[in-house]
């Protein structure tokens, strides 16, 4: 670990995925999985670097239309 600066990232992981609950899902929120849970650092980790490259709206564009296509496809069913 010779760079220390990066175990700054860390906590910074854990406050994004705190806020993104608290504004958006406003689901109940189990501090000890949150801020002790390793999965849930790589994967916030990996979203806070997504954020910072300027990807992650991509990703959120490219979510949306799988997500519509899935349920024009599902409603022209009915």
């Amino acid at each position: 670990m010779q760079n220390f600066w990066l175990l700054l990232g860390l906590p910074l992981t854990q406050l994004l995925g705190l806020t993104g609950h608290f504004l958006f899902e406003r689901s109940h929120i189990d501090l000890q999985d949150a801020v002790f849970s390793w999965q849930a650092s790589y994967c916030l980790g990996k979203m806070l670097i997504r954020i910072l490259m300027d990807k992650y709206r991509d990703d959120i564009r490219q979510r949306q239309e799988i997500l519509n296509n899935y349920l024009s496809n599902n409603y022209a069913n009915i």
